[in-house]
């Protein structure tokens, strides 16, 4: 992946004038994006897993999403037994609402409305649960929100989530759910092309947390869809909860760069990357045909811990000036598609 140079300290030094000039949330006036509490980030590297379970207690939903908009629900609630940073709220977000019905492991062909509407006000909302999906951290709703609603401030999403376990309820299970169906809502090629070249994230430490600051990367949506054109099996990892890998991606059918794509335990699209990977004692080929997949941006958490905690140090590092995180960004994959959203 093509990244800038780091900002001079000049440089860095406005943003963070220009940013502690506004109040982010009421009341607290911040230098920073978003904040992360050293036990969050150290629980996710314990758990070795893209996969991990919370515990959320639900407080709102949103209506269900319709194809083009995110064929989503979101659950707005707090973490019971810890807590996550600034914003505070998590967004729990079970995919593909719109097109599956609870539990099914295939699309229905009515309305699923009505009945997810009437299974959360009576089973989810104010209940404890246990969620497990993957940990999307990212500042697509950090300023915009509202609380109380099903989309208060918020940078930590369960998204997607793939199970939701409330106390005393029947489990939903959404694995058979994450597939990418035709007309499911993306953000346009230039904006995505311009988030993966641009976007910067710098973190120091701070107050007793983690503070991040992004830079440049306007356009860093939700959804996307990737073109990937190379990727070597033997940069397939098999990780606990399902697959990563560096792929060489396009975003606007002519630049690439390169991006980690994660898929989740379970799906079409995890075991098509499992199936990539090159056996023992084999040489590493490149898949010849290019693949069209869709997604979700994220920041990756990896990415920060390698910084915060590098390989081999017994102590987690505390910068107390601003450290530049190479390498940022992720891809959730939900699937394969056929759709182009460039011309060609």
């Amino acid at each position: 992946m093509r990244l800038p140079a780091r900002p001079s300290a000049l440089v860095t030094a406005m943003v963070v004038l220009f940013c502690a000039g506004f109040a982010r949330v009421a009341g607290q006036n911040v230098e920073y994006d978003f904040a992360i509490t050293p036990a969050f980030l150290q629980q996710l590297e314990t758990g070795r897993t893209i996969l991990p379970t919370f515990r959320v207690h639900v407080d709102a939903r949103s209506k269900v999403k319709t194809l083009a908009e995110d064929c989503e629900v979101h659950l707005a609630g707090k973490l019971l037994d810890q807590t996550f940073g600034d914003p505070p709220d998590v967004i729990s977000e079970p995919l593909n609402d719109c097109k599956f019905l609870p539990n099914a492991t295939s699309p229905s062909p009515g309305k699923t409305n009505a009945t997810w509407t009437t299974l959360i006000d009576q089973h989810i909302i104010g209940k404890d649960c246990s969620v497990t999906g993957y940990p999307r951290i990212f500042t697509e709703h950090v300023t915009t929100g509202e609380a109380g609603t099903s989309n208060p401030n918020h940078v930590f999403e369960l998204h997607p989530a793939l199970k939701i376990a409330c106390d005393g309820e029947t489990p939903l299970d959404f694995v058979n759910a994450l597939t990418a169906p035709a007309g499911l809502r993306h953000i346009t090629p230039e904006s995505a092309e311009t988030c993966l070249t641009t976007r910067t994230l710098s973190v120091r430490f701070k107050d007793g947390q983690y503070e991040f600051l992004q830079h440049a990367g306007t356009g860093c949506g939700n959804f996307a869809i990737m073109e990937v054109g190379a990727l070597n099996p033997a940069w397939i990892r098999a990780t606990t909860g399902g697959h990563s890998a560096i792929a060489r991606v396009s975003a606007d059918g002519t630049t690439r760069v390169s991006l980690k794509i994660y898929t989740l335990a379970g799906t079409v699209i995890d075991t098509w990357l499992a199936g990539l990977m090159s056996p023992a004692g084999q040489p590493s080929t490149i898949p010849p045909d290019r693949s069209l997949i869709h997604g979700v941006i994220t920041y990756d958490y990896f990415a920060m811990i390698r910084v915060l905690h590098p390989v081999g140090a017994s102590a987690w590092l505390q910068p107390t000036d601003w450290t530049d995180v190479p390498f940022p960004l992720a891809f959730v994959v939900y699937g394969q598609t056929d759709t182009v959203p460039w011309s060609e």
